[in-house]
Formats: C-alpha cells, sequence, structure tokens
C-alpha cells in the first residue's frame, strides 16, 4: 500500500495548481473528477475502509472464540477439581494416604484437625438475585450452641468433619 501521508501531499500540491492554471474552485466538480481518476488516493481510502471492515469481523469473530473458549476453561477447571475430589473421596474411603508412580506422587491429608462448622448459604435455596451484602456467621457462639445441644435453635448448622486434602507433586 502507498504512503497515504505521500498521496495526500499529492493530491493537495496537484489540485492547487490546477485550481490556479484553469481558475477552478476547489470544489469544482471537474478537478475532483480529474484528481480522483489521475490518482490512486480513493482507491487507497476506500481499500483501507475495507480493510478496516475486515479487521472488525476478525475482531467479532475472536470475541466469540475467545467466550467460547474461556467457558470450555471454565468447564475443564470444574472437571478437573471434580476429579481431584473424586481421588480424595476413594483415598479416603479405602485408606490410601500415599500413592507414589514415576511420574506422580500423591499424598492425601485432612483438612483442618479441628471439626468444621458447616453453614449453607441462605441464598442457595432459591432464585434470588445476588446482592453486594455480605453475611457471615459467627461461628464461635454457633460451636458453643452445638455445644449446648439446642438442636431446634440450631438447625441451620451442625459439626462436620474437616474435608480431605490431596497434595499432587508430579515429576
Amino acid at each position: 500500500m502507498a504512503n497515504i501521508n505521500t498521496e495526500v501531499a499529492i493530491w493537495n500540491t496537484l489540485k492547487e495548481r490546477l485550481a490556479l492554471a484553469y481558475q477552478l474552485d476547489d470544489d469544482d466538480e471537474a478537478l475532483l473528477q480529474t484528481l480522483e481518476g489521475e490518482l490512486p488516493l480513493t482507491d487507497i481510502i476506500l481499500q483501507m475502509v475495507r480493510e478496516a471492515k475486515h479487521a472488525e469481523a476478525y475482531a467479532e469473530g475472536l470475541k466469540a472464540i475467545i467466550a467460547d473458549n474461556q467457558a470450555r476453561k471454565r468447564r475443564l477447571e470444574e472437571k478437573a477439581e471434580k476429579l481431584r475430589g473424586l481421588a480424595a473421596w476413594a483415598m479416603g474411603e479405602v485408606g490410601l494416604t500415599k500413592l507414589q508412580e514415576a511420574d506422580v506422587t500423591i499424598s492425601m491429608r485432612m483438612g483442618k484437625s479441628a471439626p468444621v462448622i458447616d453453614v449453607p448459604d441462605p441464598m442457595d435455596d432459591g432464585p434470588y438475585v445476588k446482592s453486594k451484602i455480605t453475611y457471615s456467621w459467627d461461628k464461635d457462639a454457633l460451636r458453643e450452641g452445638i455445644g449446648i445441644g439446642d438442636a431446634d435453635a440450631l438447625a441451620i448448622a451442625h459439626m462436620s468433619n474437616p474435608k480431605p486434602t490431596i497434595t499432587i507433586r508430579t515429576k
């Protein structure tokens, strides 16, 4: 593609000279048609605009591909998390604490040593709109209430074992 700055300079110089030589106005139709016919500037401008439209179309296509790939990445990450959880569960069920192979070492251990208070999210039970309000439970007070044994007052929480975690080292 020709240098657009050079082509604009040539257009303006030739336009000025033709207008002076033939006493034409700057917007004279014959002058403009002569310049369009003899110089490639209009073709260059059209080519640039068409290329810009192609670039926009490519950008839209990439936007769709990126969105699809992000969804795919999210699904793959969820799959990996579920597979790790299933592996931890299976190892815990059969009492394996360590698996060692040539390419990978898997170690399993329980999470925190103290029992965990499991409090379900109150927003998970229905089609609620999430807001910016954050709720948190006073787990010390819940632990104290669970210790007293008031089951009716604390139907929202219960004690559970810590969740096992696995550590995977690859070579």
